[in-house]
């Protein structure tokens, strides 16, 4: 597990979470599996990757997803990246790809999303 960032107080308060402000977020070796299944969404699948780091800790907008169990952490690279961590005892990213802009104004229009 790498630490790519952590919980920020602006998140926390935007979301209502209950974490503490700092909690780590990790990310498994493992999951980069599952995230290429999504190669093709991306021009630079493996550059994005290494920036998985960068986008959580500098997002763009950061969403909370309906069902509530996740966050989704929004950087504009080569589109829309959205990087979703899962909101667990352990916060853990689970995936990433690519939402069209149509999407993002979308969320944003529902609320669900936030400029950072």
């Amino acid at each position: 597990m790498k630490k790519v960032g952590q919980l920020t107080k602006k998140i926390i308060e935007e979301f209502g979470l209950s974490f503490k402000e700092g909690t780590e977020i990790l990310l498994s070796s493992k999951r980069k599996k599952h995230m290429e299944k999504h190669r093709d969404e991306f021009s630079d699948f493996e550059k994005t990757f290494e920036r998985i780091d960068e986008i959580v800790q500098n997002p763009d907008y950061v969403g909370r997803h309906p069902n509530g169990q996740s966050l989704e952490y929004i950087k504009k690279i080569d589109g829309n990246v959205l990087v979703a961590v899962r909101l667990s005892e352990k916060l853990s990213v689970r995936t990433m790809y690519v939402i069209k802009d149509t999407k993002l104004e979308n969320y944003l229009k529902a609320g669900r999303t936030k400029k950072m």
